[in-house]
């Protein structure tokens, strides 16, 4: 099977080094698309599959099919409690007007062993409410027995005189080693602007001593006014 794969993120474990990407064949252009990953064997730097071939990013993980969404970011991973978590943009269900859609509201996890093999099914951290951006940025990492995963999103911030205001926010949520969210799945805001005043977008995250995070982020404040900023999370 021939594989069109794009926007690859690695993480390094114990004895190897994780590497996920999109896969699919029309992704860019708001195709189905997944998620495959391939560990390497370090400090050989060898594949755990029998080829190092694109295709063996499908032949060790199953497909995390996030639908039609258009990515440009690449996903996130980390290596927790001896086993690997990758996490992406998804979708999940919601109920409103009396029938079931679709919510841009989640993030999916899925869990991975030292040589990349799937471990059961993934898990959803919900952001709600619901995202208007439909490929936020992601990140995660991990310290003290638990990982924290950000995301940018806008929001809705009601309407006023001049139609719907936005607010854009760098979102966090704490995850078990399983990839389950902790301290009931509740995210909270690290970041928050309104669209056309302070803007943050683009958060990363790194680990810190003492089970401390340490997330940074672009915050344009005007044309002439874009800094880098951090803040410590705990």
């Amino acid at each position: 099977m021939l594989l069109k794969v794009w926007n690859p993120s690695a993480v390094a474990g114990e004895n190897s080094v994780l590497v996920a990407a999109y896969d699919g064949e029309y992704g860019p252009d708001y195709k189905r698309v997944g998620i495959t990953s391939c560990a390497v064997s370090m400090p050989e730097g060898k594949p755990f599959a029998q080829t190092a071939t694109m295709a063996a990013f499908g032949a060790s993980h199953g497909r995390l099919c996030l639908d039609n969404r258009k990515v440009h970011n690449p996903p996130a991973a980390a290596w927790i409690g001896g086993r690997f978590l990758v996490a992406a943009p998804s979708e999940g269900s919601g109920q409103g007007e009396g029938k079931a859609y679709l919510r841009k509201d989640c993030v999916a996890v899925c869990a991975a062993d030292g040589e990349g093999k799937g471990i059961g099914g993934p898990s959803f951290a919900v952001f709600g409410p619901e995202r208007l951006n439909g490929e936020p940025c992601v990140s995660m990492a991990s310290a003290g027995g638990r990982c924290l995963l950000v995301e940018d999103a806008i929001l809705s911030a009601g309407k006023d005189k001049g139609g719907e205001k936005l607010a854009r926010r760098i979102l966090g949520v704490f995850l078990t080693p399983e990839g389950k969210p902790s301290d009931g799945g509740a995210p909270f805001a690290i970041f928050d602007g309104t669209v056309g005043k302070t803007v943050p977008l683009r958060a990363s995250v790194c680990a810190g001593s003492e089970g401390k995070f340490l997330v940074v982020c672009s915050e344009a404040r005007g044309v002439d006014d874009v800094k880098i900023v951090s803040r410590i999370v705990k």
